[in-house]
């Protein structure tokens, strides 16, 4: 009996120190990616490649849209010059847009199970980023005006309507294009193109 309650309180010490290394794990993985994300530029491109942005990305996204399925396909990850933190920001921006218009589509559909697919590839000296959901989706009114600044979809207090039109700039800056597809209760489609 002895032995036995030992047994007992040493499992369930064990268990908890796995459970605090995962915590830590995961607190590690988030300060590194807050890092890489916050990181001043100082306006100095660097040679840099994308899935390492994506990625860090995705995992702060993660955290609190944890029930949405993200993946990225790299079928290509080419060396560009670039500023990383605004690219960053840019892949924020579309993420979390995506990950709301996910959950407005599922407050009509709690089946739904939300998605994102990333691929990034390269083609004729340039990189393709590409982002598709299964999200609310969008009607031409609204994709015709979403690059625009303070426009926004979102309640009163809720968003800027800054963060595409910021997005749209931090790419043409790049001197790359940004387009979007849509359809109402499908999704979206959202295409980047940066030059190597």
């Amino acid at each position: 009996k002895v032995l036995q309650s030992f047994e007992d309180k040493f499992a369930k010490l064990i268990d908890l120190t796995n459970t605090a290394t995962e915590g830590s794990n995961r607190i590690k993985t988030i300060v590194q990616d807050l890092r890489l994300f916050s990181r001043l530029d100082d306006e100095q491109q660097e040679k840099i490649t994308l899935a390492t942005i994506i990625k860090s990305t995705i995992h702060l996204v993660k955290t609190q849209f944890h029930d949405i399925d993200i993946n990225i396909d790299i079928i290509s990850d080419p060396l560009i010059k670039a500023f990383p933190a605004k690219l960053s920001q840019v892949f924020m921006n579309i993420i979390v847009n995506a990950s709301q218009a996910i959950q407005t589509r599922k407050l009509i559909d709690e089946q739904l199970i939300g998605s994102i697919n990333i691929s990034l590839l390269e083609k004729n000296n340039y990189v393709y980023i590409e982002f598709n959901d299964n999200g609310c989706g969008m009607d031409d009114v609204t994709l015709k005006k979403v690059f625009d600044p303070f426009f926004t979809t979102k309640d009163v207090g809720d968003g800027t309507g800054l963060g595409m039109a910021i997005s749209f700039g931090i790419i043409e800056e790049h001197g790359g294009i940004i387009e979007i597809n849509s359809k109402i209760n499908e999704g979206s489609s959202l295409k980047i193109k940066l030059p190597i």
